[in-house]
């Protein structure tokens, strides 16, 4: 079984990337989730990065069918993010 990558939101705002237990020190700490969620699947499997919301709940996954790759929606999600957090 390969190790998963929490996503959690901690005090300031900020998103960390954790292993879930929280006596461990995070492995890194992001201003956004969005570049807490893209380093996480960097160091793992995507389907091992597990994203909670802002009150600690896990979000699920949901595949949605379209003509397009998900490579291309993903980056143009991933845009619009970006562009609204600025």
């Amino acid at each position: 079984m390969s190790e998963k990558i929490h996503v959690e939101r901690i005090k300031g705002g900020k998103w960390a990337l954790t292993n879930g237990d929280q006596s461990q020190p995070p492995k890194a700490v992001f201003k956004h989730k969005i570049d807490a969620v893209l380093s996480a699947e960097a160091m793992v499997k995507p389907a091992d990065v597990v994203v909670h919301n802002a009150e600690g709940q896990i979000l699920q996954n949901y595949k949605i069918k379209t003509s397009r790759p998900e490579r291309v929606m993903r980056n143009a999600l991933i845009s619009v993010i970006k562009a609204r957090s600025k």
